[in-house]
């Protein structure tokens, strides 16, 4: 299992350090969600109305097997790991991912709008630096237990 976490650790750390730019910077964050509406522009304008409909509806609840797949992540290291203060991380991490899915609850993620993915900046950098501290930590952490 802490191989596992390990791994998961890793490929996370690895997307946020991939993800940081356009989560710090108002202007890459529409430069990549302009080109996220040109791809979805792409793929429904060969599609049915009904066709459609599903993908937007297979969208969102995408989302949520994928939150609570993170959220069991973070409450295996929280469980894992024999630490307060990684303990109290774990639960940030949980409540940061409940938090991004109440901030997205309304956005349609195959949207052609720019307006519909707002910019939340002080939610972005506060996830940001709990990631870059959470990360390693709990790698080290998960490390030393192995």
């Amino acid at each position: 299992m802490t191989t596992i976490l390990l791994v998961c650790i890793v490929m996370l750390f690895i997307s946020r350090i991939k993800e940081t730019p356009s989560m710090l910077s108002e202007n890459r964050y529409y430069e990549k969600v302009r080109e996220v509406i040109k791809s979805n522009q792409e793929l429904l304008n060969n599609l049915t109305y009904d066709k459609r409909i599903f993908v937007e509806n297979f969208a969102k609840f995408a989302v949520y097997p994928y939150s609570l797949f993170m959220c069991l992540i973070y409450a295996s290291i929280g469980a894992r790991v024999d630490s307060l203060a990684i303990l109290f991380l774990s639960v940030m991490q949980i409540w940061t991912v409940m938090i991004t899915m109440y901030l997205q609850r309304n956005v349609s993620y195959v949207s052609l709008y720019v307006d519909d993915f707002k910019f939340y900046r002080w939610h972005f950098l506060f996830n940001v630096i709990l990631d870059y501290i959470y990360y390693p930590l709990t790698f080290v952490a998960l490390l030393m237990g192995y």
